[in-house]
């Protein structure tokens, strides 16, 4: 017979496990509300969005278009996630301009025959994004990147000059690894003893569900990269074990902090337009921002206030703002 102890901690598990696949199937409908509300307000558009597949280096990449006009490429950068998070982006954004969002290889729609070290990296990553402006027979576009997807773009501007018109960098990564220094610590201190608690909760899962585990750790530390709290559902909701991957993250960080990615000398050759935003209490730091503000000269610079790592969901009216006064200029 079970000791006592045991059968109880068993017991909570179970309860823990339960209230994540409640929560999973609340999201899902939350979710699909709100799908059907964008179907009603976007019309035709929204409708005429199907996703779209290509082949690359045996990776099957699926994206969708939106909209007509100068083409901007959104790159996400929550690594192991689909990119659909950065959707109202591009809702709002196809009203002037064609809106292409992917999925990068290994995430939400976007399968790899096999993942390891081989298949998820930058340089294929990099490799993909061509291949897909190749396909779309686009001479040149906008490449915009949010978090990591902000190293990922600028990876691609430094190998394809001419194919970017401009590069928009929403609370970038940095250059190389060495903006983790401060990035990790930010986030652990801005945890809340609520936090803690949850995320201890999350590691018992460890040995019975590693990927739920991570996931729920991920979802977690949400809460770290935001100024309110009270947008946390809007955000997390995009953030689950059909859209996140915590093989696909880890893959993709072991290749950014293993391999070399020698950016800051090819940059310094990049002289077309930079748009650097980022929420002012960003946990990824405005020193990033001063360091590639520092190889980009060019660029131009802007802080949010009273907003996090995601400023389109928690200063939208002022986000949209700048963005759209950087998008005129570019011709």
């Amino acid at each position: 017979m079970a000791p006592r102890s045991d059968i109880s901690d068993q017991l909570k598990i179970q309860m823990l496990l339960k209230e994540m696949v409640l929560t999973r199937i609340l999201e899902r409908t939350l979710r699909f509300g709100m799908v059907l509300m964008l179907l009603m307000v976007c019309g035709s558009t929204f409708l005429h969005s199907e996703f779209e597949s290509i082949t690359v280096d045996g990776a099957t990449l699926y994206y969708r278009t939106f909209g007509k006009g100068t083409p901007i490429l959104l790159v996400g950068g929550i690594a192991g996630a689909s990119n659909e998070y950065l959707l109202p982006i591009a809702q709002e954004l196809r009203k002037t301009h064609r809106i292409i969002l992917v999925d990068l290889r290994g995430t939400g729609k976007s399968v790899v025959e096999a993942v390891d070290s081989s298949t998820i990296n930058l340089n294929r990553v990099l490799n993909d994004l061509e291949a897909l402006r190749l396909a779309l027979r686009i001479r040149k576009w906008i490449v915009f990147g949010h978090s990591f997807g902000g190293t990922i773009s600028m990876g691609y501007a430094s190998r394809f000059p001419a194919e970017t018109q401009a590069l928009v960098l929403v609370g970038s990564g940095g250059f190389d690894p060495s903006y983790l220094d401060y990035y990790s610590p930010n986030i652990l201190a801005r945890l809340t003893n609520d936090d803690s608690l949850k995320l201890r909760e999350a590691e018992s899962l460890l040995s019975i569900d590693k990927e739920i585990a991570k996931t729920e750790e991920f979802r977690i530390k949400l809460g770290a990269q935001v100024w309110d709290r009270n947008h946390l559902p809007e955000i997390r909701r995009w953030f689950n074990r059909e859209t996140y991957s915590p093989v696909i993250a880890q893959a993709m960080w072991t290749s950014f902090l293993t391999t070399p990615f020698a950016l800051i000398e090819s940059l310094r050759k990049f002289h077309k337009p930079v748009l650097l935003i980022q929420g002012e209490v960003d946990p990824v730091d405005k020193r990033t921002a001063m360091q590639i503000q520092n190889i980009l000269k060019q660029a131009r610079q802007e802080f949010v206030k009273n907003s996090g790592h995601f400023p389109w969901v928690e200063q939208k009216e002022k986000f949209y703002i700048i963005i759209k006064k950087f998008l005129k200029t570019i011709r």
